[in-house]
C-alpha cells in the first residue's frame, strides 16, 4: 500500500475518507488496489465494520459453534523471568483466518456451562459460563504458560467525547485506597507509549491512552495492517510462512489515512439518552451503588464553559471478582480488573433490534445476567439487586434499557 502523505502535512484529516477505510475490506498483497492491499497474512476480519457494525453488537454463538467475528481471542505467555509477553507461537491475538499460502492459526469453538439460582422472592435466574476449545492449531499447543481472554468489539459511539475528558477529571474519581469506605476502589491503568507514561482510557482494560493507539493496535492485531504507530509484523517469530508473505508497503497504511480513520471514529456522536434520570429505576441505580462506578455524569470546565457528558462510566479499573476474571494482566490491570464499561446507548441498540450480548466476552444474554455476573467491588450491589422484589428489579432493568 503506497504512502500518499505525511502526518502534519496538507489539509486536516477527512472523516469521510476515514469512513471509506472503515467500511471497505482490505485485500491481500500484492494487488492493483494499492491503497487497500496488505491484509494479513493473518487476520480476524478484512474490514473494521465487520466487527464494529451494529454498534458493536454481536450474535452470541450457540453451544458448539465457532468464535464469531467480533469476538477476538487475545493471548499472553508467562516468560522464564515471570514477566508476561506475547505468546511465542501465536503472538498477542489468535487469528483464525489467513491469506492464500499461509496457514491460519486454528479455530476456537465455544461451549457453555449453565448454573441456576433464585432471587430472594423465589424467582429463578440462569447464567452461562463460556469455555473455549482450541482446535487444529497450526503451531502446536498453547502450553501451560499461556493465558487467554476473549474481547468483544465494543460500540464506538461517543468515543471521541470520552477522549476529550481531561486526565485530571478522570483521576479525581480514583480511590484505590477506598478513602470513603464505600468498597469501591477505582484506579487508573497507566500504560507506556513511546516511553511516555499515560492514562489508559480505551479498551476493556483501559489499555490504550487514545484512539490512534487503539485503532493502530486493532489494525495490526486483527487485520494485519501495519502503520507507523505499529510497524512490526503481526506474525509470531515461529511462523515462517507468515513472515515470508508479501506485504503492502512499509507501512501498509499511510499516516494521513490513519489520521482520517481516527477522525471518523472520533466524530461518531454520543448516543442520546432517553431514560428518565428521575424515575424509580434511576433512583434504584443510585441506591444500589451502581453509580459509584457507572458515573451518570462527568463535568469539567472547558474554555470558560461547563462541558458535560452522561456516559455512565468513570473510565477506571475495578475488581469485578473471580467470576469475570481472565487471569491475564494488561499493563497495570490485573486479571480481575476491568474498565467500567460505558452504559450510554444500551437502549438505542435494543430499540434498533440489534443482537443482545453483554460484558467483555458476550457471556450475558440480557442486562439482568450482566448485573448478576458482577462481583468483587460490585458484589454488594449485585447482592442487593437479588433481594429486590420482582417489580423493583424490573424497574432497574427498564431504566438500563432506556439509556
Amino acid at each position: 500500500m503506497a504512502l500518499i502523505g505525511q502526518a502534519g502535512a496538507g489539509p486536516a484529516p477527512d472523516p469521510r475518507r476515514g469512513e471509506a477505510f472503515f467500511n471497505t475490506a482490505f485485500v491481500a498483497a500484492p494487488s492493483p488496489a494499492s491503497l487497500r492491499d496488505g491484509l494479513g497474512p493473518l487476520f480476524n476480519a478484512a474490514a473494521c465494520d465487520q466487527c464494529h457494525s451494529q454498534r458493536g453488537r454481536r450474535l452470541r454463538p450457540a453451544d458448539g459453534e465457532p468464535l464469531p467475528t467480533g469476538l477476538v481471542m487475545q493471548l499472553s505467555q508467562r516468560k522464564a523471568d515471570s514477566a508476561w509477553g506475547p505468546h511465542d507461537a501465536y503472538g498477542t491475538t489468535f487469528n483464525p483466518l489467513a491469506v492464500s499460502g499461509v496457514p491460519a492459526e486454528g479455530r476456537i469453538t465455544m461451549r457453555w456451562r449453565t448454573r441456576h439460582g433464585r432471587y430472594t422472592d423465589g424467582e429463578g435466574w440462569r447464567l452461562q459460563t463460556p469455555d473455549y476449545e482450541f482446535q487444529a492449531l497450526s503451531h502446536g499447543p498453547l502450553g501451560e504458560a499461556a493465558a487467554f481472554s476473549v474481547r468483544g468489539a465494543a460500540t464506538l459511539d461517543g468515543v471521541g467525547a470520552l477522549a476529550a475528558i481531561p486526565t485530571a477529571v478522570i483521576l479525581a474519581g480514583a480511590d484505590a485506597g477506598d478513602r470513603d469506605g464505600n468498597g469501591i476502589r477505582g484506579r487508573p491503568n497507566w500504560v507506556v507509549v513511546d516511553g511516555e507514561r499515560r492514562l489508559g482510557r480505551f479498551g476493556w482494560k483501559a489499555n490504550h491512552p487514545d484512539l490512534e493507539t487503539q485503532i493502530a493496535a486493532a489494525l495490526i492485531n486483527e487485520q494485519g495492517i501495519t502503520t507507523s504507530r505499529r510497524p512490526e509484523s503481526g506474525c509470531a517469530p515461529a511462523q515462517r510462512r507468515c513472515r515470508a508473505a508479501p506485504n503492502g508497503g512499509e507501512p501498509e497504511m499511510a499516516d494521513d489515512d490513519l489520521a482520517a480513520l481516527v477522525a471518523f471514529v472520533a466524530g461518531l456522536a454520543p448516543p442520546a439518552p432517553v431514560a428518565d434520570p428521575s424515575g424509580d429505576g434511576a433512583e434504584l441505580f443510585r441506591a444500589l451503588g451502581c453509580a459509584g462506578c457507572h458515573r451518570p455524569s462527568i463535568e469539567w470546565r472547558q474554555q470558560g464553559r461547563t462541558a458535560r457528558l452522561a456516559p455512565y462510566t468513570d473510565l477506571l479499573l475495578h475488581d469485578l471478582g473471580e467470576g469475570l476474571a481472565d487471569h491475564r494482566p494488561d499493563h497495570d490491570a490485573d486479571g480481575r480488573e476491568w474498565r467500567t464499561a460505558p452504559l450510554w446507548g444500551l437502549g438505542r441498540a435494543r430499540r434498533a433490534g440489534l443482537p443482545a450480548c453483554y460484558l467483555h466476552d458476550c457471556r450475558a444474554r440480557t442486562l439482568e445476567e450482566a448485573v448478576l455476573w458482577h462481583g468483587g467491588e460490585a458484589a454488594s450491589s449485585r447482592d442487593a439487586f437479588t433481594t429486590l422484589p420482582g417489580p423493583r428489579r424490573r424497574a432497574l432493568l427498564h431504566f438500563l434499557k432506556g439509556l
